[in-house]
């Protein structure tokens, strides 16, 4: 069994709250956005900034170390996120977390998340699609519907990169 077989048969035998990201060496890909869209790695190093919340962003940043190294735990990345974006199939999208550590008035902290994708589907390769936040004083529908949105937005995200490098992503099936 060559190392491509191996890695192939362990991404296969994965549940869908499993990523490849557990088993370290990934290499991560960040969404560049395009003309005034999002850019993933510029805003982890805008969002490093005194207005934000550095505790929290080296915490997204250690996770991101710790799969292109020994791997992640399964308690540090939430999976499959996207539910409640309406789609039946879509891309399998995972979720690391950072909770902020520095309250910002009436809004309260920021907890900060990197919607991450699994792409392409042939090797240990990650897309840092989205970065996004919500407030702590946020009521929950207003919460909810936000980061309803980012994922939605990181699911189009995955499928622009993939047909911008030709490549394939690992999907989720809703409907099952």
């Amino acid at each position: 069994m060559t190392d491509s077989d191996d890695f192939k048969a362990r991404r296969d035998a994965l549940p869908d709250k499993g990523s490849i990201a557990e088993f370290g060496g990934c290499v991560w890909t960040y969404w560049d956005g395009g003309p005034g869209g999002d850019q993933v790695e510029s805003d982890l190093e805008r969002w490093g900034e005194p207005n934000e919340d550095l505790v929290a962003i080296e915490h997204l940043e250690n996770l991101i170390e710790l799969a292109e190294n020994g791997g992640l735990l399964r308690s540090d990345f939430k999976a499959p996120c996207g539910a409640m974006t309406g789609r039946r199939i879509g891309p399998w999208i995972g979720e690391l977390k950072s909770l902020a550590m520095r309250s910002r008035g009436t809004e309260g902290a920021r907890d900060y998340r990197l919607y991450f994708s699994e792409v392409p589907i042939d090797g240990p390769h990650l897309l840092a699609a989205k970065l996004g936040w919500k407030c702590t004083r946020w009521t929950k529908a207003n919460a909810d519907a936000k980061q309803t949105r980012q994922i939605s937005g990181a699911m189009g995200i995955t499928q622009a990169h993939a047909r911008n490098v030709g490549g394939s992503y690992r999907e989720k099936d809703w409907s099952l």
